[in-house]
């Protein structure tokens, strides 16, 4: 199976970012640096080239240059024991701006002197060029904001396309302290999760989200406007779009935990949707689908919402051991919680590459803080042993505490540079 490849991406007027240009290899690539330098809006800038828009922000405006975007600086990336170990270590090599006086990479930073007017920024651009099975392609998302809007420009090897001729040409899978936070979270949290990588595995499951909601808000507006005459023609619209998501999601979720299964996880992700699949559902989801709303009637109309559907989904994560469930999100410890997301996030990699052909890559942000080294050392072997790219992050100090580990040799170099 082909595992798909970023060589190299640019970012320009990002969040903090003015100009960042970066190269990867393929296997585990780690970007180390210390906090509220950039290395998440990094992550952030690749996953828009994945999905179209930013898997990470609440509102996608806020993903305009900062207004307290600034020049670079000269201050050292590195403390000087990391970049002592570095010089010493020919598996991570850091691109230097001047070696002879061990000064690291310059960076982004708040203690610049020179700020730039908002005004004076161009669009926002990112670029990346990746390797797929089909060959090699750039790929280009430009963004420009004015009056409150974001206006967004596609293009594949210089050629404009639109959203749905976008999608699908970089498959990623973001993975940060958030993901692992999911299992403890809100439900809307691990729906969207959910939602963001099947919008790259089903071809029309993005157009069936905005459909459905878009009906479900029509049918909420009725229903607290009394004026019910319209009721039925919304009921009907978003059992449709409705029973869609279910029954894809349902499917998604039982091929999911196969390769849970195959990976000998001791896991099982299970779905909880807000109406019972059952026989009946599985041969006609969208009849069966309506006769519920049509029986949640008049509790919706008394509480003036739809009280049943996929926008009130969930799914939790298990650990199975000898016929036995526990609930990871209210029983497990972060160690726990941490390894059984990075267990499925490994088994949606190899999922989405059964199915596409091409292995996606995980961009992890910040995965080994917060983690003693035991849980440190297996998530790292995991990220390695999965076959696939990885792109990381850490701190200087996190980053110190891997560097023991056995595997530590196999990761790979990355040339860093911000013009």
């Amino acid at each position: 199976m082909f595992c798909m490849f970023i060589k190299s991406v640019t970012i320009k007027n990002f969040r903090n970012i003015l100009n960042c240009s970066l190269k990867f290899k393929k296997g585990f690539n780690l970007i180390v640096a210390p906090n509220a330098t950039g290395k998440t809006n990094v992550l952030e800038a690749i996953s828009v080239l994945s999905y179209g828009y930013s898997v990470r922000a609440k509102d996608q405006k806020d993903l305009s240059p900062s207004p307290s975007l600034l020049t670079r600086t000269q201050n050292p990336l590195f403390h000087k024991d990391l970049l002592n170990s570095l010089e010493a270590s020919n598996n991570l090599d850091i691109l230097y701006n001047n070696p002879t006086t061990a000064q690291a990479v310059s960076s982004l930073s708040s203690s610049s002197v020179s700020k730039i007017p908002q005004t004076d920024l161009q669009p926002t651009t990112i670029e990346g060029l990746v390797d797929t099975k089909r060959g090699q392609k750039k790929v280009v998302c430009r963004m420009t904001f004015q009056a409150g809007r974001v206006e967004k420009a596609f293009l594949i090897d210089k050629r404009k396309v639109n959203f749905s001729q976008f999608v699908g040409n970089l498959f990623t899978i973001f993975f940060s302290s958030s993901t692992i936070d999911l299992v403890s979270r809100s439900p809307s949290l691990r729906r969207k999760f959910v939602d963001n990588i099947m919008v790259l595995l089903y071809p029309g499951y993005y157009n069936s989200i905005l459909e459905y909601h878009k009906s479900l808000i029509r049918r909420n507006f009725v229903i607290r406007s009394g004026k019910l005459e319209t009721l039925d023609q919304w009921s009907k619209i978003t059992a449709h779009y409705g029973a869609i998501l279910i029954s894809q999601r349902n499917i998604f979720f039982k091929s999911l935990n196969k390769f849970l299964e195959k990976q000998q996880s001791g896991l099982e992700v299970v779905y909880k949707p807000s109406v019972e699949i059952d026989d009946v559902f599985d041969e006609d989801p969208e009849s069966k689908f309506l006769y519920l709303l049509n029986k949640e009637r008049q509790n919706d109309i008394k509480l003036g919402r739809t009280t049943i559907g996929p926008h009130l989904d969930d799914w939790q994560l298990f650990s199975v051991k000898n016929d036995e469930k526990r609930n990871l999100g209210r029983f497990g410890s972060r160690g726990e919680q941490r390894v059984g997301m990075s267990a499925v996030v490994f088994s949606l990699v190899s999922f989405v590459g059964e199915i596409l052909g091409d292995k996606p890559v995980i961009l992890a942000d910040d995965i080994f803080s917060d983690l003693d080294e035991r849980y440190q050392e297996i998530l790292l072997n995991r990220s390695l042993d999965i076959g696939c790219q990885v792109i990381a992050t850490s701190t200087p100090n996190v980053f110190m505490s891997i560097k023991k580990f056995e595997r530590f040799g196999n990761i790979n170099a990355i040339e860093f540079s911000l013009d």
